[in-house]
Formats: C-alpha cells, structure tokens, sequence
C-alpha cells in the first residue's frame, strides 16, 4: 500500500533538476476554465459553479492531510474533475440487458484497471435510465459497502456506465493523469472510507467524493510518480510471484519429510541392520501371536461363567 512519505519523496531528486514545471495554480485554472467551457448544458454549469463555491467555504477550513512541496496544491476532487454516479436499468425488463454497452457494479471496483465487465446493457436500457456513459480515463470510487468495498478505487481503460453505487471522476481535460488519481486514492483509502462512515448508513456519496482531499503536484511530477510508483508495484508483483512458489514448496514440505522417512532417507543407513521386511515379518508374526493369546483368554473366561451357571 502507498505511503505519505512515498508519495512525498518519490520525485524529491527529479524536483532538483526540474524547476521549470509549471504552476498547479495555472493547472487548477486551466481545468476549470475547461470545465466551464465544455459543460453540456446550462444545468450541468451551474452545478460547476455551485460545486466550486462549496468547495471553497470547506478548503477554508482544512489542512492539508501531510507535509508538501511549496510548488504541489492542496485541493479537493472537485476541483479536478466532475463527479457523477451511474444507475441500474431495469432488471425485468430483459431487452435494457444485452451487448452493447459496458456497465460497471460496485463490486468490480477494486483497486484495479477494469478492461472488461461481467455485464452489459443495451441502447434500450441507456435511453431508459439515468445512466451515464463515462469516458476511458474515468477513475471510479465504490461509494457502499461494509466490507472491503467502500472506498476502493478503479480506472475504466473502456468507455463503460456504472451503478449508483459507483462513483465516477471525469477527468478529460489532460491536467491530471488519471493513473496518478487513482495511486492518490489508494492512498487515501482508510481515510476516504471514514468520510462515508457516521451514525446512519455507511456510504459515501457524490457530494462526499467531490469533498474528499486531493493533492495536486505539477503534470510533470504526475508524470514521474506514477512512473515511480509502477516500478514499486512491477517489483512488489515478483516478490509476490517468489513468496507464492516458495509457498508451494513449503507447503508440500510434509508429505516429502514423511515420504523419506518412510523410505529410511532422513537417516544414515547401517548395511548391518535387518531388512525392513524381515522387520515386517515379525511385527506380523507378534501380531498375531498376541491376537491368538486374547482368544485362548476370552474362551477361558466363556468356560468359567458357563461352569458358574451350571452349579
């Protein structure tokens, strides 16, 4: 799991010889500026700037989770992407249910790159629900669960929809890379997790997910920790790979030891000694010998009673 301290320090010697990135401020700018601009409809901006106006009155009154570079930004999701959730068609209507399009279940997500669904809807089932094609790129967030669920992360490498228990942040404007999002909520997964708990259902949801923290650094230490951090992963999948067939030897490690000593290999063996057969044999023999002395007994004692009874 990534640290703050990683994700800190990943790219400190590459910041030295790199000062000419430029400014998360001039980022922040860009993406609203983007955000404005391609809103779908007149609706969808006045929920911008309705988002953007919360989000300040709660930046006010936060502080950063840790320590960072002077040139990295402390901000809030919401004010690197739109946040949506997704719905379910029908599931008695069976023609909303088919090929066409891809569509995401809370229990998919996580902590991976989906490349594919177990399920898919049709148009008919598009046109029929509030459900939202989003984007490849998109980064999605389980919003219920009880379990491991709630909290983990996810990147669509497919355009794909989700269920409303899934959280999508639409990223499509190139100020933030999507991989470098995701790593952030790996992050940030116990944290995120206690936003969603409290004394009623515990979930998070879409004006939670647009609150949650989020550190910006330049595009170009995006860049970098996201190369960084997937020689970390590419290292810590060999180490797994290693344990797991060590594991295996490990676990067979029983049978062999008691294999061997059956065959007499965990020993030195003295030429001098009775072959095991013979051995056998008269194991066997003894057997037998004690088997037959328990029937002479137990005869003796069925004589004794009868004898007893006659008189």
């Amino acid at each position: 799991m990534l640290t703050a301290a990683v994700t800190g320090r990943l790219t400190e010697k590459w910041r030295e010889g790199n000062q000419n990135v430029e400014s998360v401020q001039v980022l922040l700018k860009r993406i609203k500026e983007f955000r404005i601009k391609n809103a779908a409809n007149k609706r969808e901006l006045n929920s911008i700037y309705k988002y953007y106006k919360e989000g300040e009155e709660r930046l006010n009154l936060k502080e950063a989770a840790f320590k960072i570079p002077k040139t990295w930004k402390h901000c809030e999701i919401n004010n690197i992407g739109n946040v949506c959730n997704g719905s379910t068609p029908s599931r008695k209507i069976l023609d909303y249910w088919g090929n066409d399009i891809s569509w995401v279940s809370s229990g998919e997500v996580q902590n991976c790159i989906i490349k594919k669904t177990s399920e898919k809807i049709s148009q008919l089932g598009f046109q029929n629900s509030s459900v939202k094609l989003l984007p490849k790129g998109t980064v999605l967030i389980a919003m219920i669960g009880e379990g491991k669920t709630r909290g983990q992360a996810a990147v669509l490498d497919i355009d794909a929809a989700c269920n409303q228990n899934v959280a999508g942040i639409i990223i499509n404007h190139n100020y933030v890379l999507s991989k470098y999002l995701f790593f952030w909520l790996l992050l940030q997964y116990d944290r995120n997790r206690n936003v969603g708990s409290g004394s009623g259902p515990k979930a998070l949801n879409c004006q939670k997910v647009r609150g949650l923290d989020f550190i910006l650094p330049p595009l170009e230490e995006q860049k970098e920790i996201v190369r960084q951090v997937n020689k970390l992963f590419a290292f810590a999948d060999k180490l797994e790979t290693r344990y797991q067939k060590a594991k295996e030897k490990i676990d067979k490690l029983p049978q062999s030891v008691l294999a061997k000593t059956f065959r007499g290999e965990l020993v030195p063996q003295d030429p001098n000694d009775e072959p095991a057969s013979e051995l056998l044999k008269k194991i066997i023999a003894e057997k037998e010998k004690l088997q037959a002395g328990i029937k002479q007994t137990r005869k003796r004692k069925v004589k004794s009673k009868a004898l007893k009874n006659r008189s």
